[in-house]
């Protein structure tokens, strides 16, 4: 579910998603790798062509990726033959992810499927002539890479990413779009660093940042990929000494802060993540005054943190159900902190809990939850037009209800 807004505002998008392509999609790949440490030796031994696949999406982007750079470089007829053979390459080889993926973390079988998807509209899209509807989708392509990067602890490190940041210019990028590129090459500590100077600059807008998401995604990178509930204490308490904090913002860092330093001194306890991810969420709900009160940000996040690790854990046995419910409260908590318009895990995660158990009491509320989500997505000032698929996709959750009962 997704719109492809197409337009001059390119331009101001191309800075910061088209430069780290080629070494997103290598990074998004090696992602695989980070629940391995628990499979057994026969599952790793399925993932043995993951490097090989990586290869062969990385090496068609080296070649179109620079002819991208201007658009009529990217048009012209010089260049079309040695185009469109990289973008064939490059849709190819997103097959053969999307099904390597196949019976993996749900999720990251979610995300390589939407990249095959991507890989392959840019080449259908290249191929009739739709020369700057192509180059847009190709930009969008790293926003699966962030979304599978920032949703799991860091275990590893790419140190190639950080030669080639010594060939990328930074002076032309604002604060929060360097973050988000640092974001989508792994390079978290510099993402940090970024962010906190952005927050301390006496010139910034703090409302600004707090309603558009950039502290939610700092967060994202101290709690989920940092696991650390320190860093983010100090940054809150320079910011709630501004004169300029609007009312409304410094009750929600009053709020955070409070939420931060009580999981410093007492962290969620026990073994059981699905268990954690749903207390938190509940603690969260009960705060809430209205729809989108932020006041539970930090619960939330956190709970995604637990809820993923559920999810992505095959060392113990899980019952379906079980699954089933997280995936549910994944879409909750997507639904408050997700920050992506191209890729719409909220959906995904209340679809696939839906599918999972359709007998569930949770069941019901997922497609609830989605059937609102729909909605919200496709309404406008012309009324609410969902696509045919879409539709098609709630008409068959529905059914599995009405069967389930």
């Amino acid at each position: 579910m997704r719109f492809y807004h197409l337009g001059d505002s390119m331009s101001h998008f191309l800075k910061i998603v088209l430069l780290p392509i080629a070494w997103t999609a290598a990074l998004f790949l090696s992602q695989v790798a980070l629940g391995s440490e628990s499979k057994s030796a026969n599952a790793a031994s399925k993932r043995a062509p993951t490097r090989v696949v990586m290869d062969g999406i990385f090496s068609p982007l080296t070649v179109v990726l620079p002819l991208s750079f201007d658009a009529a470089t990217f048009e012209g007829e010089k260049n079309r033959a040695k185009i469109k053979t990289a973008l064939k390459e490059l849709s190819d080889h997103s097959t053969r992810l999307r099904d390597h993926a196949k019976g993996q973390d749900r999720a990251f079988e979610f995300i390589a499927a939407s990249l095959s998807r991507d890989a392959k509209d840019i080449y259908r899209w290249y191929v009739r002539g739709s020369y700057g509807e192509s180059r847009y989708l190709l930009h969008n392509l790293t926003e699966n890479c962030i979304a599978c990067h920032s949703r799991l602890p860091e275990r590893s490190k790419f140190p190639g990413a950080e030669q080639f940041f010594k060939n990328v210019n930074l002076a032309g990028l604002s604060a929060v779009e360097q973050a988000q590129l640092q974001t989508a090459t792994r390079q978290f500590d510099a993402a940090l660093s970024t962010y906190e100077k952005l927050f301390s600059a006496p010139a910034s807008r703090p409302a600004e940042f707090v309603m558009m998401d950039v502290f939610t995604d700092y967060l994202k990178l101290c709690l989920r990929v940092k696991e650390d509930v320190k860093r983010p204490v100090p940054v809150l308490e320079k910011l709630a000494q501004r004169k300029d904090l609007p009312k409304y913002v410094s009750l929600e860092v009053t709020q955070w802060l409070q939420d931060l330093k009580q999981f410093e001194s007492n962290p969620p306890a026990g073994t059981d993540d699905l268990a954690i991810g749903r207390s938190l969420i509940e603690t969260a709900q009960k705060r809430m005054q209205f729809r989108m009160d932020r006041s539970g940000l930090v619960e939330y996040i956190l709970a995604s943190k637990y809820l993923n690790r559920f999810v992505g854990n095959d060392s113990l046995p899980k019952a379906e159900g079980a699954v089933a419910e997280a995936y549910y409260l994944l879409g909750v908590t997507e639904s408050m902190i997700g920050r992506s318009y191209w890729l719409s895990q909220t959906e995904f995660y209340l679809e696939t809990a839906v599918r999972l158990a359709p007998r569930s009491g949770f069941a019901e509320k997922a497609y609830a939850m989605l059937e609102e989500q729909v909605v919200l997505e496709y309404s406008g000032s012309s009324g609410t037009h969902v696509p045919e698929d879409v539709q098609q996709t709630l008409n068959e959750l529905r059914l599995l209800l009405q069967a389930g009962k």
